[in-house]
């Protein structure tokens, strides 16, 4: 994730969006979806937590297991982003989660597990 995140009341300028591989890895086909591109560089996300400024989004959590098996999918009620990652993860086939804008559908970002 980039430490530049916007805001849900941020203006959206300077921004372009594209469409998205995100299983990079994966050998079978791949799910495209749109992301917003920042005009200046973004940097790695490298604490620990979730990001504030994501919290007021609309977001939806979706776990994925071998093969982008998805395992799991939650809405993210209140904000309360850690109590569903807890659940998602509980799941022990589980090996990552996405994080999507649960309205428009754009992918935000790939959680993983700690090792």
């Amino acid at each position: 994730m980039g430490t530049r995140l916007m805001s849900k009341r941020q203006k959206a300028t300077g921004l372009a969006v594209s469409a998205f591989k995100h299983f990079v890895k994966a050998k079978s086909s791949a799910f495209w979806g749109p992301i917003f591109i920042h005009r200046d560089a973004c940097v790695r996300y490298k604490q620990r937590g979730f990001p504030a400024a994501l919290r007021e989004l609309p977001l939806m959590l979706e776990g994925y297991g071998r093969g982008r098996w998805q395992v799991a999918r939650e809405r993210v009620a209140h904000g309360d982003v850690e109590s569903a990652i807890t659940r998602i993860f509980a799941h022990a086939a589980v090996e990552y989660i996405h994080v999507r804008n649960a309205e428009a559908g754009c992918y935000i970002a790939l959680l993983e597990r700690e090792s």
